[in-house]
């Protein structure tokens, strides 16, 4: 089985006079899971609430061989989905979680062919799917964008990233 690290804290603990968190008890610990997706750099993940795990997507192994499978991590396992319908093997897309619409949000990447692709992708968590999207503005073809998930105004936004137009900001 292979082994990674995951951050383990303690016991929450804040800073009375600011109300910052504590980091002073944070430590990694080593695991090693039954299962787990191959070795990889420059995959998607993000964490789902629905499924309280960490789903992972594509990335690219030694030899620059690119992936287009999904994995759920649960706190102590890989599993692979198996899934009829699914983005392109990529690398450097964008994941974020959208708790408003409970899905995940995968934007962009580049392929096989080192094409940037401009597609996305929703996540569906109860199904455990991917279905593709058809926004009516789509950000320019990305990849290695930062992608977070805005509360305020309850959408994701994508800034910057390779691409051919240059940085940008989208939500």
């Amino acid at each position: 089985p292979r082994r990674g690290f995951r951050p383990v804290r303690t016991v929450p603990t804040s800073d009375d006079e600011t109300g910052a968190p504590d980091v002073s008890d944070f430590d990694w610990a080593q695991v090693s899971p039954e299962s787990s997706p191959s070795a990889r750099a420059d995959c998607a993940m993000m964490y789902d609430e629905v499924l309280q795990g960490v789903v992972l997507f594509g990335g690219m192994s030694a030899g620059d061989e690119m992936h287009g499978d999904t994995w759920l991590w649960d706190g102590a396992n890989w599993t692979p989905i198996a899934l009829d319908q699914s983005p392109s093997a990529r690398n450097d897309a964008s994941l974020v979680y959208d708790p408003v619409n409970e899905v995940g949000v995968l934007l962009g990447g580049w392929n096989p062919s080192e094409t940037y692709l401009q597609d996305t992708w929703l996540w569906d968590s109860v199904e455990l799917s991917w279905s593709q999207a058809a926004p009516t503005v789509v950000p320019e073809s990305r990849t290695a964008a930062a992608h977070g998930w805005d509360p305020v105004s309850e959408r994701s936004v994508v800034f910057s990233g390779a691409c051919s137009g240059g940085s940008s900001c989208f939500r």
